[in-house]
């Protein structure tokens, strides 16, 4: 059986695995456990658990050659508070749970499932009583439907289970987790990962590469009874065909004067000169429109002003002059 040459996680030194035989080995070098699935190494096992990622976008969501740089920054984000930052994808934070959150936990959803329960007894009682009158069937529905509503909620799963309250007081009365998607602080690395305790489960480390691409995507969301309506770029980010990260520039609603589309072009390149500062490369942004989500737009006006927005681009010599900056690499 041919042996294929890896990076133990842990130690950082060349060794030999078996290709297509799936085991666990142990580091000649440290000791360490690897999880070998016959082709990558999908865990590592010391005092801690780590976890990488084994389908098959293995080479799109993980670097094969940068386990070690993996298993440090994982060290760092649960011994020394580090975390993702979120220029590009939602960023990350720490926090240390205590058996105390837990069990104040546990007491909030039992006083809720209790109301729940003692809102839905009469709420039955009533729905029956006027279940014989003209729209009586209507008027139970209604009656019933915000405590049934209610108890559904109050039954959900919450944020702790039981589980968590035995690690907790296994641990002495508290454990640390955390979750996060975005760059590495020093920039080299996207990553993507939660962790709980002494397990880290990774859902992605890739190198920071100029041939991989960014996209951004204009939308509008009207908003409803609750929320207002919100207009924005979203930007994604890819490696070859695979979106890998994705995040969200915001900007006023409007309908594409020409102060206000300039007003998104240099947030779209405010963004892309902060990567570059943080990652050391200037990658190319493609723009794409997409005016049929917003109602003030018609088919018609939404051909018209990509018409206008590329007459812009091309003899605007400010539009032009931003334009160039964010889609040149």
């Amino acid at each position: 059986m041919e042996d294929y040459e890896v990076v133990c996680p842990n130690c950082g030194e060349a060794i030999l695995l078996p290709r297509g035989d799936s085991n666990v080995f142990e580091c000649p070098e440290c000791s360490a456990g690897i999880d070998w699935n016959g082709r990558h190494i999908v865990g590592l096992r010391t005092d801690r658990s780590y976890i990488f990622p084994g389908s098959s976008e293995y080479e799109t969501f993980f670097d094969a050659d940068y386990l070690h740089e993996a298993v440090k920054f994982a060290n760092d984000v649960m011994d020394n508070d580090f975390s993702t930052e979120g220029l590009i994808g939602s960023g990350g934070g720490n926090e240390v749970v205590t058996i105390e959150d837990i069990q104040a936990d546990f007491e909030f959803d039992r006083n809720l499932t209790g109301f729940a329960i003692l809102s839905f007894i009469p709420a039955i009682f009533v729905a029956v009583a006027i279940l014989s009158e003209p729209d009586g069937l209507i008027g139970a529905i209604c009656c019933l439907g915000f405590p049934t509503l209610f108890l559904m909620f109050a039954l959900a799963p919450s944020g702790y289970r039981q589980e968590d309250a035995v690690l907790a007081t296994k641990e002495g009365g508290s454990y640390a987790k955390g979750r996060g998607s975005g760059l590495t602080p020093d920039g080299r690395f996207l990553a993507g990962y939660e962790w709980k305790n002494d397990t880290f489960k990774f859902s992605k480390f890739k190198k920071i590469s100029p041939k991989h691409r960014i996209e951004a995507r204009s939308f509008y969301h009207s908003g409803g009874d609750y929320s207002s309506p919100s207009q924005g770029y979203s930007l994604s980010y890819f490696i070859g065909g695979k979106l890998v990260v994705g995040d969200t520039i915001f900007t006023t609603c409007h309908d594409y004067s020409r102060e206000k589309f300039l007003s998104d072009l240099n947030q779209i390149l405010s963004f892309k000169n902060k990567l570059k500062r943080k990652t050391g490369f200037s990658f190319e942004i493609k723009i794409v429109f997409d005016f049929f989500s917003k109602p003030t737009l018609s088919f018609r006006k939404s051909r018209n002003k990509k018409s206008e927005i590329a007459d812009w681009i091309n003899n605007d010599p400010e539009i032009s002059s931003v334009w160039n900056k964010i889609t040149g690499g």
